[in-house]
């Protein structure tokens, strides 16, 4: 009877021993606490946020997802970096175009005025000391019917007036310009007694072109005189096959044999 006692007492403690050992690991493998009185804390849902403080003293919402928090950074970044200016332009930077060449200041500049100006500098630059005896480059604007006297210099030139006046023109259309040329324009506009052909000096021909004395020129070059009758010009220089080849001229009219390749109107410049 004992035997049959402690047999029974064995298996008990047995069986006791065997559910303490799966209550252990139990407790191990899934970090509930032994006892019955503790509870296993939930990880926060993504609704729950604490508030913190980013770099700038701003309090914000953190999320509590990694992902949302990078996130929430980048736009952040984005937001602080692309408050940025365009450059305000600078007042009266603009320049209007009377021609190919001449560019003015509109505001204060008309373009017959400036057309003036050129022939006047042109006439100073073929005849040094044709207008010595005035205190400047005399114009005349037929707008407030007027001679202006002007400053030039430079290249490209520029010339100023007293009044705010403001010219400008690359200085190769003026080594291009001829006394036909100055005729022509003062024959057809208001010079205010301006006159060119009091030049005591023009520009003489460029060498190989015939003179515009002895034929007639192709009306659309100035600078030198062109054989309107040529199958084909090409610039002296170049790589062309001609059979004619020219200096540099100025386009004046359409550019028949091509020779304005940048569109000037000046060709054979380079």
């Amino acid at each position: 009877m004992r035997s049959v006692a402690k047999i029974a007492l064995g298996t008990a403690l047995g069986i006791i021993l065997a559910i303490a050992l799966v209550a252990v690991i139990a407790s191990v493998v899934l970090g509930s606490p032994l006892g019955g009185g503790g509870e296993v804390k939930s990880a926060r849902s993504v609704s729950d946020t604490a508030t913190v403080t980013d770099a700038d003293g701003v309090g914000q919402a953190e999320a509590e997802s990694p992902e949302l928090s990078t996130a929430s950074s980048r736009a952040h970044r984005r937001a602080t970096t692309t408050k940025r200016h365009a450059p305000t332009p600078k007042p009266g930077s603009a320049l209007t175009a009377c021609d190919a060449n001449i560019r003015v200041k509109a505001a204060t500049t008309s373009c017959p005025f400036a057309q003036n100006v050129f022939l006047a500098y042109w006439m100073d630059y073929d005849s040094p000391g044709v207008f010595a005896d005035s205190p400047g480059l005399p114009a005349y604007s037929e707008a407030v019917d007027e001679m202006f006297t002007v400053d030039c210099g430079g290249d490209p030139v520029v010339c100023e007036a007293g009044d705010g006046g403001y010219v400008t023109f690359p200085l190769s259309a003026v080594e291009v310009y001829t006394i036909a040329d100055a005729n022509r324009y003062a024959a057809s506009h208001k010079t205010g007694g301006v006159d060119p052909g009091n030049n005591q000096a023009t520009a003489p021909p460029i060498d190989g072109s015939p003179s515009s004395d002895s034929e007639e020129c192709d009306p659309n070059y100035a600078g030198a005189c062109l054989d309107p009758s040529s199958y084909d010009y090409d610039c002296e220089g170049g790589s062309g096959d001609g059979p004619d080849y020219t200096g540099t001229v100025r386009v004046i009219g359409d550019d028949p044999y091509d020779l304005d390749r940048d569109g000037d109107r000046i060709a054979c410049d380079v």
